[in-house]
């Protein structure tokens, strides 16, 4: 049964040992499986009672092993207790039949009665679930085992309102208990702990934006944590049937900027902070759920937590949501058709909005100072003032504040659900207007390409004549990186409409870009404006969009927050669909916030307790690796892989085909940047082998050199040279200019056209 808070604090059911520690125990891998490092498996006749250590930690084992089965198959697979129940009933009638046989054999060849018996007592599966004491017998019974044995951190009920014997309640996770759960991982704690160094002029994290850079609280304490919390509204129902609206619910989840991005974005890495339905934040306000989630906040700005003999504060560096999402809790208008203020970030008014668009325009950026004026007026007159309607619960926080600012854009929202949704067809329907091609035309086109070594890139929405775009964001941000290779052979000369797809585009590879440098942000400043000036040119009768005006905020943003590709929703949005897939696949309505919630939190104690070796790991996977050996390659190829510093011969060194690092795929005939020239070129490598080292760390690719030239007509690069294949060359996963692989398309004039996925990295001081 979870705990129950009413108003702030703890009841009595819930037991602290101190203000820094409290009653929750972390299970580590030594604690799971003691006796494969401490216990060896008796070689010769031994009585195994004389052995007593060794049966124990076997039994424990084992019952730890199935018990980790089990919640797998419950809490990420969505098993329902029964069909759970029936499987291991199925099961051990098939051990009881194979035991069986086993003595029938014994007794066939007249082995001694008290041999069998003691087979018979060996029955480690009869240990687990015999009806007596075994501690998997029942839904019941194994519940109760996995929140003892494994890191769960229990949801805790919050009362919010109680008429009788109605409730009205919301279930928190407690940020200080999960906080002490992920340090308890090795993976967690060792990229925690990890320095890591800033670049001049370079953004590649938050770590690098001037947040952090210019924060006192983090100046004085370098390894506090980073609390990047997240809050949205989503429909567990169909949103389109009969209980639309009526379990609609509002989750608060949480991420740790410590650790590099590419492990933050993982789903399972997404920790759960609130659950709460909507129709209670409209009726309460966010201020009654966020205050217990502040007042664990405060705690550890000011106290901090234990952890291995260490005192860590934290505090929140920013709150990710979607623009009406953030307004909500920013205490920010939310009207954005009709308001006279809808921007978060700066006091510009709605007139001004739509008319400036000079490099040099005057915008009075928010500041904590100018809105806790707003919030003086707006409580004195009653309306709101700039924009501004009353002080945001997230300022009780004592080291962070909305306007410093603390409430992260968007690009899925802004971009590819805002200006690309709308912009894009402005410009189709144009160019199809001016017969350069058709609806049939443009979606046969783009529906058959295939790119080389890709897969992902084919389902395609049809496209038909309309105002938006059909596509969800990720579609839409797949179209306008695709659609170049779609129409390349038809000629746009001094088409302006193709002109300002181009300029979106190249403002796309930029945003999505995980590595920046002040020449992309100031370049990325000159094309937002001039995108919004041709667009207002060309588009004069179609107003822009409050998410214009945002979009032009992104240069400042980026140098505040670091890329904004690492703070966008969508993989935040993700952690949305295990919620709808517990009740799709169980559906009891009945107390939905506590199921979803505990099996949350089920799932989570799994991972962590059991997943310890796979979760915030840096290390590469490959099914296809064998060990190098240099004899079996051409000479030219083992000097070139002898050459690499990165990857030391004294280490023993593996090759693949195909490998997954980081988050991404290469594999053989994959092309990646690994230079640029004095003319503006790019080199490539055509991979031939990933060398990896003995620890899966690094990547090392190997294969022929490869000259591309930027065609600007197409917005595509073209080759320069012919592959050379006695050319081999090597670059270091770390050397890379894009760390993803290029598009590479074969035209149907045999020409091999290449785009980025997000713009290539330059550095200057």
């Amino acid at each position: 049964m979870a705990k129950e808070i009413l108003g702030n604090h703890y009841n009595a059911t819930e037991t602290k040992t101190d203000k820094n520690t409290s009653s929750l125990s972390i299970v580590t891998p030594e604690d799971i499986n003691p006796f494969l490092n401490d216990i060896s498996i008796p070689e010769d006749d031994t009585d195994y009672n004389e052995n007593g250590d060794f049966e124990l930690a076997l039994k424990n084992t084992y019952v730890h092993s199935l018990a980790n089965t089990y919640l797998t198959l419950q809490a990420k697979h969505f098993l329902t207790d029964s069909a759970l129940q029936t499987l291991i009933d199925g099961i051990s009638d098939i051990y009881d039949i194979s035991q069986k046989n086993v003595c029938s054999f014994l007794k066939a060849k007249k082995i001694s009665p008290d041999v069998i018996k003691v087979v018979k007592n060996q029955n480690l599966f009869d240990h687990a679930h015999n009806s007596a004491n075994g501690v998997l017998r029942s839904p019941y019974i194994r519940k109760k085992f996995y929140k003892k044995e494994f890191n769960y951190v229990e949801p805790v009920e919050v009362l919010l309102e109680k008429s009788g014997k109605k409730k009205v309640f919301f279930m928190y996770i407690p940020i200080l208990e999960t906080i002490k759960v992920l340090m308890a991982n090795t993976n967690f704690y060792d990229q925690w702990k990890t320095i890591r160094t800033c670049q001049k002029n370079v953004y590649t994290d938050f770590f690098d934006g001037e947040c952090y850079r210019n924060s006192t609280f983090f100046k004085d304490n370098p390894s506090a944590f980073q609390i990047i919390l997240y809050q949205d509204a989503f429909e567990i129902c169909n949103p389109l049937g009969s209980s639309r609206k009526i379990h609609k619910i509002v989750g608060i989840y949480m991420t740790i900027a410590n650790v590099p991005s590419y492990n933050r974005s993982k789903t399972d890495h997404i920790q759960l902070v609130a659950l709460c339905y909507e129709s209670s934040i409209k009726k309460f306000g966010f201020d009654k759920v966020m205050d217990i989630i502040i007042r664990d906040i405060n705690i550890l700005e000011l106290e901090g937590i234990l952890i291995k003999d260490e005192i860590i504060k934290g505090t929140v560096v920013a709150v990710c949501g979607d623009n009406l999402g953030s307004h909500q809790i920013g205490g920010f208008v939310e009207n954005f058709s009709t308001s006279s203020h809808m921007c978060r970030y700066c006091e510009i008014s709605k007139k001004l909005m739509s008319v400036q668009n000079s490099y040099t325009d005057p915008i009075s950026l928010r500041t904590q100072h100018s809105y806790e004026i707003d919030v003086a007026i707006a409580a004195t007159s009653g309306e709101p003032s700039k924009g501004v309607k009353f002080d945001s619960v997230l300022n009780k926080c004592m080291f962070f504040h909305v306007c410093n600012p603390g409430l992260p854009p968007c690009l899925a929202h802004d971009v590819y659900e805002g200006v690309l949704q709308c912009d894009f067809m402005l410009c189709l329907n144009n160019l199809i207007a001016k017969k350069y091609f058709t609806y049939d035309y443009f979606n046969d086109k783009i529906q058959k390409i295939r790119f080389i070594s890709e897969s992902k890139y084919e389902n395609i929405p049809t496209i038909k004549k309309s105002e938006k775009l059909p596509g969800n964001a990720s579609e839409n941000c797949r179209i306008l990186q695709i659609f170049p290779f779609a129409l390349h052979e038809l000629s746009f000369e001094d088409e302006p409409a193709w002109e300002m797809l181009l300029k979106l585009r190249e403002i796309n590879l930029l945003l999505m870009a995980p590595k920046l440098s002040v020449i992309h942000i100031a370049h990325l400043r000159l094309m937002i404006y001039d995108y919004i000036e041709l667009r207002t040119t060309l588009f004069s009768n179609t107003p822009l969009r409050p998410k214009h005006h945002y979009l032009k905020h992104y240069p400042f943003l980026i140098k505040k927050f670091g890329p904004l590709k690492h703070l966008w929703t969508l993989r935040f949005e993700s952690k949305h669909l295990y919620f709808k897939n517990v009740l799709k696949h169980s559906p009891n309505f009945k107390n939905v916030l506590h199921t979803l919630s505990e099996r949350h939190q089920l799932l989570q104690s799994q991972i962590m307790t059991h997943g310890y070796g796979t979760v915030f790991t840096n290390k590469a996977t490959s099914d296809d690796a064998v060990p190098y050996v240099s004899e079996d390659f051409e000479l030219v190829v083992a000097a070139c892989i002898s050459n690499s510093s990165p990857l030391p011969l004294n280490q023993k060194l593996l090759v693949s085909q195909r490998v997954t690092f980081r988050g991404i795929t290469f594999s053989k005939n994959m092309y990646v940047c690994i230079a640029k020239t004095e003319d503006d070129d790019f080199v490539l490598c055509r991979i031939k082998h990933i060398i990896v080292n003995e620890f899966y760390t690094n990547l090392l690719f190997v294969g022929n050199e490869v000259k591309i030239t930027r065609n600007k007509a197409l917005g595509l690069f073209e080759e320069t040279e012919k592959v050379n294949n006695n050319v081999i060359t090597g670059c270091n996963f770390g050397d890379l200019l894009s760390h993803e692989p290029l598009f590479v398309y074969l035209s149907s004039s045999n020409k091999l056209l290449f785009s980025f996925k997000s713009a290539p990295f330059e550095y200057s001081d």
